[in-house]
């Protein structure tokens, strides 16, 4: 099954970390952390998620000045799994950790955020809100 996004997700602009989440002109939209789960930090910004950590959206694109564009909070979501994670049906989800622990991926647990619609072998799908 392919998995497609929901197409009525809402977007915003953050401003980024810097660390986590940096403007890389040679990277398809402009950073590695396209694709990745975030979440706002306490300084109100964006980063990728960290182990456990609760997700609040997506990363679509990086500026140059470190902002970057996320959909968050509402509509599907295709999120990458972390790395030898599962995913099942009825969990929530929170930050996990990738290859090299690299942040921005995500694993299953039942107290975290947004609601499964499907997943496959190194995807979920997921609604927000949960």
């Amino acid at each position: 099954m392919a998995m497609k996004e929901h197409p009525f997700v809402v977007t915003t602009t953050f401003q980024g970390d810097g660390t986590t989440i940096k403007y890389d002109v040679s990277k398809p939209g402009r950073s590695a952390a396209v694709g990745k789960a975030f979440r706002i930090n306490n300084e109100g910004k964006g980063e990728l998620v960290g182990d456990g950590d609760a997700i609040d959206g997506k990363v679509l694109e990086v500026t140059d000045d470190q902002k970057f564009t996320g959909a968050y909070m509402f509509g599907g979501l295709r999120l990458p799994i972390g790395e030898d994670q599962k995913v099942v049906g009825g969990d929530k989800l929170v930050g996990a950790l990738g290859a090299d622990n690299a942040k921005g991926y995500v694993k299953g647990d039942k107290a975290g955020a947004g609601k499964l619609l499907a997943l496959d072998a190194r995807h979920v799908l997921v609604a927000f809100p949960g």
